[in-house]
């Protein structure tokens, strides 16, 4: 196979539905983060997003999306805003890690949540699962199988509380992301509460409010953003916004007001957000890797991914292990142990927390 690097912009249609083909032959690939559209999303905030498009002969055999970090070494495609990676390809094709990236001239390429198929036969690479919904039995029988967690009992008492007290004021909406989505509010709200978590904000990067308004305004082949909100006489208490192909609901933002947060809003929103989700028809809701304890409740079935890295043999990539690897190693461990992961995110809350206040003292 050759690679040509390009970038995701100047796809042409033919790319497009070669890409589009492939997701369509495999459901491990339907992600609509593994969609052309949200490649080239990316492209138009971030001058180092590339798509290799490879080749065997005349055929277009294989898509492999990326950032470039620096020389030799990418990340996947919106970085920490992707939430699933993969070598989009024609089915049945024999390849392998070390031949893609001697191809495209990468060294080194990050990978946080390569679809579990993928990421067999590399030490650098940790398995993990990742929870999901699976649709097939539709609505009522799904919510049947939950609503028996005590963290559902307390979200369909919290809604009815909330409809009591307001009546027909409260108002779910969901639908096109440009008209159901308060970017502003989500953008706000969600900063603050990773602020207080202790971990990285995510919306102190310069390109990722530009990344939601363009996707939320847009609507590319394959893919599309979907918003959802939930009202209190016309104000909005919890919102989100997330993207989804014709089989796979992805959740990837969202926030709530935290004056609201006797009701629960973000919880109702979730839940509502989910049923308007099987109402689409779609093969499953997929939850993105994490053990967060509404995740638990919610999730009624699982996909295996892997996180790490994929390298060649060169002194380039000897180097990137050297400094980082140690990191990267103790990042997947904590990720792949839930109790680990319990007692890091306490102490990053508390951290988060004990920052919070402090920064409203000085002020």
């Amino acid at each position: 196979m050759r690679a040509t690097l390009i970038r995701p912009r100047e796809l042409g249609p033919r790319e497009c539905a070669r890409w589009l083909e492939f997701q369509a032959a495999d459901p491990q690939l339907q992600s609509p983060f593994l969609a052309p559209a949200f490649a080239c999303a990316v492209d138009f905030v971030s001058d180092d997003a590339r798509v290799a498009v490879f080749e065997d002969g005349a055929a277009i055999v294989g898509f492999l999306p990326f950032q470039m970090i620096s020389r030799g070494v990418a990340a996947p495609i919106g970085r920490k805003l992707n939430t699933r990676q993969g070598f989009i390809h024609q089915p049945g094709l024999v390849w392998a890690w070390t031949e893609l990236l001697a191809a495209t001239g990468l060294h080194v390429l990050e990978l946080q949540d390569v679809v579990g198929a993928q990421g067999a036969g590399f030490r650098s690479l940790v398995a993990a699962s990742s929870p999901m919904i699976d649709t097939a039995g539709g609505w009522s029988s799904y919510l049947a199988s939950i609503r028996t967690h005590k963290s559902v009992k307390t979200i369909l008492y919290k809604e009815r509380k909330l409809r009591r007290d307001h009546g027909d004021d409260v108002v779910f909406e969901t639908g096109r992301a440009v008209d159901c989505a308060d970017l502003d509010r989500l953008a706000k709200w969600k900063s603050r509460q990773y602020r207080r978590s202790g971990w990285p904000d995510l919306f102190a990067q310069h390109e990722t409010v530009p990344l939601l308004r363009l996707l939320a305004e847009g609507h590319g082949d394959g893919m599309r953003a979907v918003g959802s909100s939930l009202r209190i006489r016309g104000e909005v208490v919890a919102t989100d916004l997330s993207l989804s192909t014709d089989t796979v609901f992805a959740g990837w933002f969202a926030a709530h007001n935290p004056e609201h947060a006797q009701y629960s809003p973000g919880a109702i929103r979730t839940l509502r957000t989910i049923e308007a989700a099987f109402a689409r028809g779609v093969r499953c809701i997929d939850l993105s890797r994490g053990d967060e304890q509404y995740k638990n409740a919610l999730t009624n079935n699982s996909c295996d991914i892997a996180t790490g890295f994929v390298s060649r043999q060169s002194l380039r990539s000897r180097v990137y292990k050297a400094s980082r690897w140690p990191g990267t190693a103790l990042t997947g461990y904590v990720l792949a142990h839930p109790g680990v992961r319990s007692v890091v995110r306490h102490s990053l809350r508390r951290i988060g927390e004990a920052r919070e206040q402090y920064a409203m003292l000085m002020g």
